[in-house]
């Protein structure tokens, strides 16, 4: 089977062909699916993030030169506090990506709701197109 470029789609013969928006539908269709994956992908990472703030956040909880005292007491506290506060970075990362998971869900159910309007309207179209294009082949004979 030879696999035709997607613009070939738009170039059929056959005047009544449905193949160009056969092939729109399919984009549109795989481009969901893909969103899906892109915002499993983006909560898996949120996820790791989370995890790995609080693992931080409880790293910099736990004693630390405790036995110190002068510069090496005050490099080993500015040290677990550097870790407490990356582990709030990672804590805000992870917020932002579930906020982009929700904005892509948000962007997909708009784009789904809007295709199926197109959709909807252009199959009626092809219908009539159809019906059209047969009555004039009748007429012509």
């Amino acid at each position: 089977m030879v696999v035709q470029k997607f613009s070939e789609n738009f170039w059929s013969p056959d005047f009544a062909s449905t193949v160009g928006f056969d092939a729109l539908v399919k984009k549109n269709k795989d481009g969901k699916t893909s969103s899906k994956e892109i915002e499993y992908f983006i909560k898996e990472r949120a996820k790791i993030e989370d995890e790995y703030a609080k693992s931080l956040l409880k790293l910099s909880k736990a004693s630390l030169g405790s036995t110190e005292s002068g510069s090496l007491k005050d490099v080993l506290t500015s040290l677990r506090n550097n870790v407490e506060k990356l582990s709030y970075l990672h804590q805000d990362l992870s917020q932002i990506l579930l906020d982009q998971v929700d904005r892509v869900h948000a962007e997909r159910d708009k784009f789904s709701s809007q295709c199926k309007v197109v959709e909807e309207s252009v199959k009626r179209l092809q219908g009539i197109k159809k019906d059209l294009h047969k009555q004039t082949i009748a007429v012509r004979k």
